[in-house]
């Protein structure tokens, strides 16, 4: 089945979610690209995770995430996991719900690697990943330089 034809088979609302997903990725990809960290990553501080979420919160956050991941995985090109976690995150708080970001560092004796994602409480939006093999950034330009908190 064409990606189109799959497109044209989801509901007018998660259509909706996905087109806006696939928007907020290109731009998020623009900016990690091109734009200094220090111009954009101030935005996410670490924040709070919502702790008044109700049955239909959780459903709007859950068809956000998957919207994401479906624009993502649809992508001409790679969408790795900040791109993802940035447009989740605009998505969820356009539609008033807080949620927070985490970057991190993979801990020794692995290979440096870096990973974001969000999470609202223990819900995953993006980014699923075994969050005790990391040690939790501060914010994506502090590479290195590892949080003292630990999600």
């Amino acid at each position: 089945m064409s990606k189109l034809t799959s497109l044209s088979k989801l509901s007018l609302t998660d259509m909706g979610l996905t087109v806006e997903a696939a928007a907020n990725l290109a731009f998020a990809r623009f900016l990690v690209a091109f734009v200094p960290t220090r111009h954009w990553s101030t935005q996410f501080d670490r924040g709070v995770a919502s702790d008044n979420m109700d049955e239909a919160r959780r459903d709007r956050a859950s068809k956000v995430s998957r919207a994401v991941r479906r624009a993502a995985r649809n992508y001409p090109i790679d969408m790795v996991c900040l791109p993802q976690a940035m447009a989740a995150r605009w998505m969820l708080k356009r539609r008033g719900i807080l949620s927070q970001i985490y970057f991190g560092m993979k801990l020794p004796p692995a290979e440096r690697e870096f990973h974001a994602w969000l999470k609202i409480d223990q819900q995953w939006i993006t980014g699923h990943c075994k969050e005790s093999e990391f040690a939790v950034l501060e914010h994506p330009g502090q590479f290195g330089r590892p949080s003292k908190q630990t999600p």
